[in-house]
């Protein structure tokens, strides 16, 4: 292979971009090239980063960790969780602190049936299922673009994927309800009555009406969405969330996560302004500030810097797993293959760092899985995180 296709290679590698199959062509230059020709490609690729000649040796562990450290210091001291293991692939598109992970490729290898099983797995798209104020369910994975059907003065349409509400006049009285759902390994963009702009992630749903009428726009969400919502002056924006959560808007970006699974339900405001009102509480969140509020609404929180690129990879189709345990990994693993994940036994205590992208077939995570040493089997859909 031509010294700038590999180049190409690593620099996707690192991005988490890489296919399936110039995943193969990357591991297997990899594992044939000297170390003086994998030496050269990777300063090539990466002229800003520094390297020391015992951190580029990819097939050591040593060197990883070396290349972790420098890292660390690079980026002004920022921890970097070693705690007993950490999410080290080379097998998937996962990269850790300055992207260097892929280095260190592990020997040990678990049954080769767990990957072939998971080969077949292949990851979430596009698609999710509306359900319009008759009962009538009409599955929107693959529909073309045009007209889908009427309501109420609203024509709702099909448009390059998006599904969008285009009101040509304003029904009063009892307005109709739409709900948009989006299962296991789907995820969704739709465009509101009001122009307002909302993503759904998977094992999500919102219910709206096909119109905004009166002085206020109101809708119900569980799961996880983002809306870009669309400014209207004296029309605030409410998002009703369980637990008796409202979000208050009048025109914003946020991020909302309320999966019944979850501990919290997380607020994170990028633009604009929001109130989080629970039955006994309230407080105002300003850009780059995330609301935790606990089971119930007992119990609310600021948390003033999280991590936004964290919060928003699910949009950008990628895992993060910084600073995630296993049962957090599990989670969005589960919601995005539609797999069953069990435990036998206690779940291992394991720190997760770095991204993944959303786009490879369940085996390329698997080979994530083991090269952090996590002990699996994977029988059909459901994958069994052993002792």
């Amino acid at each position: 292979m031509k010294k700038q296709a590999v180049i190409v290679l690593a620099r996707k590698y690192d991005a988490g971009t890489i296919t399936e199959q110039e995943r193969l062509s990357w591991e297997k230059w990899c594992n044939s090239a000297s170390l003086e020709a994998f030496n050269e490609m990777l300063r090539e690729a990466f002229p800003g980063r520094t390297f020391s000649e015992g951190q580029l040796l990819y097939h050591r562990k040593q060197a990883i960790e070396s290349l972790l450290d420098d890292a660390e210091r690079r980026e002004g001291g920022r921890e970097v969780a070693f705690g007993r293991r950490y999410w080290a692939a080379a097998a998937a598109a996962v990269i850790l602190v300055a992207g260097a992970t892929w280095l260190y490729h592990k020997t040990k290898q678990p049954g080769i049936d767990n990957f072939r099983v998971a080969a077949k797995i292949q990851p979430g798209r596009q698609g999710a299922m509306l359900t319009l104020a008759n009962g009538q369910q009409v599955l929107l994975d693959s529909l073309g673009n045009g007209i889908l059907t009427a309501q109420q003065g609203t024509n709702l349409l099909m448009d390059s994927g998006k599904l969008k509400y285009d009101v040509l006049k304003n029904e009063s009285g009892n307005i109709a309800t739409n709900t948009i759902t989006t299962p296991k390994a789907r995820q969704f963009t739709m465009v509101l009555p009001d122009g307002s702009v909302l993503w759904l992630n998977s094992s999500s749903s919102v219910k709206f009406p096909v119109s905004f009428a009166g002085s206020e726009r109101r809708i119900e969400a569980s799961g996880e969405i983002y809306i870009e919502v669309a400014q209207r002056a004296n029309h605030p924006f409410f998002v009703s969330l369980p637990d008796r959560t409202t979000i208050e808007v009048l025109g914003t970006s946020f991020n909302v996560s309320a999966y019944s699974d979850d501990k919290n339900i997380t607020t994170t405001l990028l633009t604009g302004a929001i109130n989080v009102t629970t039955a006994s509480e309230k407080i105002s969140l300003k850009p780059g500030q995330q609301a935790l509020t606990g089971e119930n609404g007992s119990k609310m929180a600021i948390n003033t810097s999280p991590d936004l690129t964290k919060v928003m990879a699910w949009k950008n189709r990628l895992f993060n797993f910084e600073g995630s345990n296993i049962k957090d990994v599990m989670k969005q693993l589960s919601r995005w293959y539609d797999i069953d994940v069990i435990y036998e036994g206690t779940p291992p205590d394991i720190d997760f760092g770095g991204k993944l992208s959303m786009d490879i077939s369940l085996d390329g995570v698997l080979h994530a899985l083991k090269d952090a040493e996590v002990h699996f089997r994977m029988d059909g859909r459901q994958l069994t995180i052993l002792p």
